[in-house]
């Protein structure tokens, strides 16, 4: 009777342990399987992607509301550089309807008065012109060998500024535009191994060029 009282005793108490180990409330502790390990191993060393975010700086305004060219009538052909503009509206270049001079005296005129530069000695100079809103636009090519380079609007910096910023004798130095780039209507500044948007040096009109060179040419 007594071996049978405490063989029954045995069988409550491991029970009863058994039941304890999974009561409500007590976390398993589960067993990270192979996926589960491998998942964490890949978060652990995916790279931490990083956003630049550049803005332009304040500072003359960059249009960059296109100008409209207007389709001309077939047939039509201008001896007026200013009845031309006028009736094409926006254009880089003189088309074909255009029939005057090229460049007009008067442009040319204007253009080295606007540059300081007298006629004698601006015999030899080149000038270019072109329509804006159907105002004539003029700059001096010899003076100004980028009249017809338009600037990139671009805010991030090119490989060039990249490499220089690094180097430590330029901390705090601006860039030159062989550096920047002879596009970049931006002024740079090398700060703590890398390159910063400072100013804004050149307007920009709507078709991309530099204002500061081109002057309307009213006229005659």
């Amino acid at each position: 009777m007594l071996k049978k009282y405490l063989f029954l005793t045995l069988v409550v108490i491991l029970f009863s342990t058994g039941c304890l180990s999974n009561l409500p409330g007590k976390p398993l502790e589960a067993t990270p399987t192979a996926e589960t390990a491998q998942a964490e191993t890949n978060a652990e060393q995916q790279p931490t992607a990083i956003i630049e975010v550049s803005t332009l700086p304040e500072g003359p305004l960059v249009w960059t509301d296109a100008s409209t060219t207007r389709e001309l009538p077939a047939g039509s052909s201008y001896d007026s550089a200013w009845d031309y503009c006028s009736a094409v509206g926006t254009i880089d270049t003189p088309g074909s309807e255009y029939k005057g001079s090229n460049p007009p005296d008067a442009i040319k005129q204007s253009v080295l008065q606007a540059v300081n530069v007298s006629e004698k000695d601006g015999a030899g100079h080149n000038i270019v012109w072109r329509c804006v809103d159907g105002q004539v636009m003029g700059c001096d090519l010899t003076l100004n060998q980028h009249c017809l380079t338009q600037m990139n609007l671009s805010t991030l910096p090119n490989e060039a500024l990249v490499n220089e910023c690094k180097k430590p004798e330029n901390d705090q130095a601006v860039m030159p535009a062989a550096v920047a780039g002879v596009d970049s209507p931006y002024e740079w500044i090398c700060r703590n191994g890398a390159p910063v948007m400072s100013d804004q040096g050149v307007p920009v009109d709507e078709q991309g060029y530099n204002l500061l060179i081109w002057f309307p040419v009213p006229h005659p």
